[in-house]
């Protein structure tokens, strides 16, 4: 060791080249297992976790949706799979009872909820469904809401939260690493809704609620699926129409945590996998390059009876010391790398509190670097074999240093360099051509100079509550609307691309009686389930101002006016799409709708006007068609309610503005900000994750590929001068210098390049379901990458000729 560490401390440059390179190799991996360990590798908190499972309504082409209320009453008492099944829906709620009023998320879950998940809270209780007859009113606290809201008090006694319109007594706090469903603070018993729901006249196609459930000990996942499927499809034997559900799915609780980020992860674990192995090749061909200036000094040392065992061990141990050097630095760099992808993610991924250099991580770090180093080791102490070394000593002082096998070998490191840097420039350029396909999709508005801003609402439960609301989002909208500066304000209850909105099936009301209560109309929705007249949509509640806020142009007819009063007859605007779909060949304006089971107001919906489509499921996605209904005249859905501003003017300062203005009215009232644009960046975190990360790998290849390329070939330079030099004295010219090391350089890019494009035609396949509008095999995006990794071969590749070029002949032959 010491041996070692003084020869590296005597060659600086070589020491910190190979150090850095495999730094950067190894601190990207770490970086990217530090994700891979919290998302995908690291058991759930829950015991016997993989009997955890989700289940999900499928229709007929096998598409996932929630579950109806009565579905799920169904499988749960044919079912005999499962030790406990459980529904649940989480929503952004205005919490007041705290230290301050907050927005977060709240969770309404059957009472075997927390039997499923098996967890036991670290203070108080938890609810159960026999626990429940007597008071439904109880709620169970994240670890994070107790410590930040509720002061972390250990006595919850006389603690509650106010919350949809009702008082909840805080019985307990579940552990720090309870996560399910993603961000949800307060868990309350759905059996609240109970009455509502449990209409036996409930629509099998209202699909509210998301199930869970914990599989018998001697049940497996296939055997529950294939239980849960045949139920799924009896059911719709005998409910027909009246159900879409074809089937029922059900899904490991793991992979219904990391199913969309997945693929993400596994392609950059792929590219990651690559830069290391271009590091470690450029550093085996500096170990090389090093070996073979070394070799008279290793022949001495072996005519003095040093045995190979004993020569590797030399090897091997100065390759472990500088990837054991480049694996400490690689650490430090991670610790970077892992903010730089939770904040490249706007914090989404999984799991996120819990991605960090941890234990498991520096052990994968410290794997890595010993197995580097070994192989490394073994390169140069492969290179030497008996005869090369006794060859070696013959050839003192000849000027010969390098075997033909080495420089076979290291011919092959530089194909297989330039080949995986051709693989990752290729999915990075197929990415971002992918990208910038997306960015010129037109998303249906303007998000430029507009912000957003999300407040909360008690939930109004009487037609009173529900005016009183709408009186006071038009008192905001009407103060908003002064502030200097603003061209338009207006609202809606989910914005698109937030993931909020909601869907359902409306009625063309054409021949069709007009239902008079709730009762009837789902009656209604049941018995024209399947026909022509049961149509599906987005249900959006909006202001007149908001389509000028959002940019969003008026095709016909008109938008909601003064005139649209609580007791006029009630006005919807539909998308472009919606018109185009259900009336193709008529006019849509004037039509009559029922859309009365998204909102509970059964009274009908007269098409006054179309609007423009919008991609509410992001610009990847097809426009869905959408009604908008009058926030004045059906606000019983406008509990959360974004209000966006459009205005000339700092987004900062209007955000600064809108906060003031909304506090003037409602001090207690939680507010969330974001502009619009920010809105529909979140909407393309995995596209960016995906193309920034494969773009910083691929561009650190390039540079390691570059690196490697002209160092081989400088030293080719060095080493072959005495033959430039007679070349030169018998005749030849300098540029046939020049051209001589050019070609010997442009055989290996050209053969790296050739085995590159071979392998990318195979794998960029599996880029499939990242790429939008570009095919895998995109032949522009091939001819530029090829093209930048020739011209990058030519710079690296250039110094070193020209240098061939200025060698003196005289120099060299006295040399020789």
């Amino acid at each position: 060791m010491r041996l070692v560490a003084r020869s590296l401390w005597k060659r600086p440059g070589f020491t910190l080249v190979a150090i850095l390179t495999l730094a950067l190799g190894i601190g990207a991996s770490t970086t990217i297992f530090s994700v891979l360990d919290a998302v995908l590798l690291r058991p759930f908190p829950y015991p016997a976790q993989e009997r955890i499972v989700e289940l999900r309504e499928l229709d007929e082409k096998g598409k996932g949706m929630s579950f109806a209320q009565p579905n799920f009453d169904d499988l749960r008492a044919r079912s005999h799979s499962f030790d406990a099944l459980a529904q649940y829906s989480a929503w952004p709620e205005a919490i007041a009872g705290g230290s301050e009023p907050v927005r977060t998320t709240a969770c309404a879950v059957s009472g075997d909820f927390f039997r499923v998940l098996g967890v036991t809270p670290v203070l108080g209780r938890v609810f159960a469904s026999e626990s429940l007859a007597e008071n439904k009113e109880v709620a169970v606290v994240s670890y994070g809401f107790w410590r930040r809201l509720l002061g972390g008090r250990t006595e919850l006694e006389g603690t509650s939260l106010r919350f949809h319109n009702r008082s909840f007594a805080v019985i307990g706090v579940l552990p720090a690493e309870t996560e399910f469903p993603p961000g949800a603070d307060v868990w309350f018993p759905y059996e609240i809704y109970a009455q509502e729901f449990r209409d036996p006249n409930a629509s099998r196609t209202a699909h509210n609620w998301r199930v869970t459930g914990r599989l018998k000990p001697t049940v497996s996942i296939e055997t529950a699926r294939s239980e849960i499927g045949a139920i799924g499809r009896q059911l719709k034997l005998e409910h027909g129409t009246l159900t879409d559900a074809a089937s029922f799915g059900l899904t490991p609780l793991r992979e219904r945590f990391v199913k969309d980020i997945r693929g993400v992860l596994l392609v950059v674990c792929g590219a990651v996998t690559v830069l290391l192995l271009i590091a470690c090749s450029n550093v085996a061909n500096l170990l090389l390059v090093r070996a073979a200036a070394r070799r008279q000094e290793i022949a001495v040392r072996a005519a003095l009876g040093a045995s190979r065992w004993r020569l590797a061990r030399q090897f091997i141990t100065e390759t472990v010391l500088l990837t054991f050097a480049a694996g400490a630095l690689g650490v430090v760099l991670a610790f970077w790398g892992v903010d730089l992808i939770v904040g490249a993610y706007h914090g989404n991924l999984p799991r996120v509190g819990q991605i960090g250099v941890n234990s498991t991580v520096l052990v994968f770090t410290l794997g890595v670097s010993l197995l580097a180093g070994l192989v490394l080791g073994l390169v140069p102490a492969f290179s030497s074999s008996h005869r090369q070394l006794q060859n070696d000593l013959q050839s003192a002082g000849r000027g010969k240093l390098t075997s033909r096998s080495s420089s076979r070998f290291r011919n092959f490191l530089i194909v297989a360099q330039v080949a995986l840097t051709l693989m990752l420039l290729i999915g990075a350029g197929l990415l971002g051509r992918s990208f910038q396909r997306l960015m010129e999709v037109d998303p249906g508005f303007q998000p430029e100079s507009a912000v957003a801003m999300t407040v909360s609402m008690p939930d109004p439960e009487d037609p009173a509550a529900q005016r009183r609301l709408a009186l006071f989002y038009q008192q905001l909208l009407e103060r908003l609307n002064a502030l200097p500066g603003v061209i338009a304000v207006g609202g809606t209850n989910a914005l698109p691309m937030s993931g909020m909105g909601a869907n359902g099936t409306f009625i063309i009301e054409d021949g069709v009686k007009p239902a008079q209560t709730m009762a009837a109309l789902i009656g209604q929705l049941n018995a024209l389930s399947g026909t022509e007249k049961a149509r599906d949509a987005e249900f959006r509640v909006s202001s007149s101002g908001y389509f000028a806020a959002m940019g969003i142009p008026l095709i016909r007819g008109r938008l909601f006016q003064e005139s649209d009063g609580p007791d006029s007859p009630h006005a919807a605007l539909i998308s472009e799409s919606l018109a185009r779909r259900y009336w193709p060949n008529e006019e849509s304006i004037g039509k009559q709708i029922q859309f009365g089971n998204m909102d509970g107001d059964v009274r009908l919906l007269h098409v006054v006007g179309i609007v423009g489509d919008v991609r509410d499921d992001g610009l990847d996605a097809e426009a869905r068609p959408i009604v908008y209904v009058n926030y004045f005249q059906r606000p019983a859905a406008t509990s959360q309610f974004s209000i966006v501003l459009r205005g000339h003017g700092d987004a900062a300062g209007f955000t600064a503005a809108m906060r003031r203005e909304a506090r003037a009215l409602n001090p207690e009232m939680p507010a969330k900000f974001q502009t619009v644009r920010e809105i529909v960046s979140a909407s393309l975190d995995n596209r960016r994750f995906s193309m920034v990360m494969l773009g910083i790998f691929a561009g650190s290849a390039l540079a390691l590929a570059m690196v490697g390329l002209y160092g081989v070939m400088a030293y080719i330079t060095s080493e072959r001068t005495h033959e430039i030099g007679i070349r030169m004295a018998l005749g030849a010219q300098r540029f046939d210098m020049l051209r001589m090391i050019l070609r010997q350089s442009f055989t290996l890019v050209l053969a790296g390049v050739g085995l590159g494009i071979l392998v990318s035609l195979g794998l960029t396949r599996l880029l499939g379901a990242l790429l939008y509008g570009v095919p895998a095999t995109d032949t522009l995006t091939y001819a530029a990458v090829v093209g930048l990794l020739v011209l990058a071969a030519s710079l690296a590749s250039y110094i070193p000729a020209r240098r061939a070029m200025k060698v003196d002949p005289m120099v060299a032959l006295r040399y020789e």
